[in-house]
């Protein structure tokens, strides 16, 4: 598991992981980052061993940087990589593996109120293969919550985006290059529709799974 602590370390916010055994048991515990915040949002193992790990890392200039890091098995790190752009807050929520064993992120970048869905593809060794932006109904609000790969290396995507009034979920599908196969807008009149997690269903198809929100309250 992932996350992040105040309670130790070096800085305002660490990265951590813990490892457990099959019975629940710490076998180790490993902090990531600067002295300052540094976030992790998911964790994928890696099939040759080993795990990957990613969220953000604030930087100087007071923005964030995507943050990823691979490790070996006990937590040790191979690699660790910050992307990002000067005066654009960038944050990744998912990661997964692909068949020629590199990885997806997903993510949201922020620049004002301007807001897009971030992917990118890197390669086992934390190259980036390709990095691509995408624009949903409107240019605020938008936020990715979650994604799958196929087979075939294409990746199906599911998060948020806000209209005016309510908020609404937006999945879209891509190719193993990056390049938008389909996109799709789910809303709903006077309530907020929030995506948060996708799947294949064998056979074909997906589920997409999150909550609604209205005066009443949330309902999943």
């Amino acid at each position: 598991m992932c996350g992040s602590t105040r309670s130790f370390g070096s800085g305002q916010s660490d990265a951590f992981a813990i490892r457990l055994n099959a019975n629940g048991d710490t076998l180790w515990t490993k902090l990531y980052g600067s002295t300052r915040n540094d976030v992790f949002n998911s964790v994928v193992v890696v099939p040759s061993g080993g795990f990957v790990m990613v969220g953000y890392a604030s930087q100087p200039n007071g923005y964030n940087d995507i943050y990823i890091v691979k490790t070996d098995a006990n937590g040790n790190i191979i690699w660790q990589k910050a992307f990002g752009t000067l005066a654009i807050s960038d944050y990744a929520s998912v990661v997964k593996t692909t068949p020629d064993g590199g990885f997806i992120v997903g993510g949201t970048s922020y620049i004002n109120s301007y807001t897009s869905y971030v992917v990118i593809k890197l390669s086992s060794t934390g190259s980036v293969e390709w990095s691509s932006s995408y624009i949903g109904p409107n240019t605020s609000g938008n936020s990715l919550s979650d994604l799958i790969v196929e087979n075939d290396g294409s990746i199906v995507a599911v998060g948020n985006y806000s209209d005016i009034d309510e908020t609404g979920i937006i999945n879209f599908k891509l190719d193993s290059d990056g390049a938008i196969v389909w996109k799709r807008n789910y809303r709903q009149a006077n309530v907020d529709l929030n995506g948060r997690a996708v799947v294949a269903i064998p056979g074909g198809g997906y589920l997409l799974a999150g909550y609604s929100e209205n005066d009443g309250g949330k309902f999943i």
